[in-house]
């Protein structure tokens, strides 16, 4: 139906490269990539639809920001990228709100997911974290699996207020007690 320029990839194999999901609300495409030897990771946005090459009629934005390996999350206004640091941009502009350090990154997979007005981050090595959505970054609650050293890799889900976490060794469930 239609195509645009995404986002060169240069370097080896296993560094700088677009492995995230898109992610999409209100018709447009989020998307980011790239990074390494080839320089930062850009983000992109793109308004869906059109016939053929859109490059020049639909992209929205492109900002260097975004990851190589996680997917982006929207909400409200905001999309979100987290690989270490949060970064967080204006959805329609593109234009930087903040980026704020969360944790030493160490090859960051997982990608962030949404529960109600909050993200919900769960890194490889450092624990969990929750997130206040909005233009100024708030955590608001951390999590440390004590005793388990083995690697998280899979994103969380989240269901009736509970969010569940799988390690390569461990499923845990995490919420209040009903």
């Amino acid at each position: 139906m239609w195509h645009c320029q995404g986002i060169k990839v240069g370097g080896f194999a296993g560094y700088g490269g677009t492995y995230s999901s898109p992610a999409a609300q209100h018709g447009i495409v989020y998307v980011s990539g790239g990074g390494g030897p080839s320089g930062p990771p850009v983000a992109l946005a793109v308004r869906a639809g059109g016939q053929g090459d859109v490059d020049s009629s639909h992209v929205v934005w492109r900002q260097k920001a975004g990851t190589s390996y996680t997917s982006p999350v929207v909400l409200g206004d905001h999309v979100y990228f987290v690989d270490g640091t949060v970064q967080c941009l204006r959805a329609d502009t593109g234009k930087p709100v903040y980026k704020e350090r969360l944790y030493d990154s160490r090859s960051e997979y997982v990608s962030p997911v949404i529960a109600g007005d909050k993200l919900v981050v769960l890194t490889r090595f450092d624990g969990l974290f929750v997130l206040a959505a909005g233009k100024e970054f708030q955590q608001l609650a951390s999590h440390e699996f004590t005793g388990d050293k083995s690697i998280f890799n899979a994103c969380p889900a989240i269901a009736n207020g509970q969010i569940y976490a799988r390690s390569n060794e461990y499923l845990y469930c995490i919420g209040k007690t009903r």
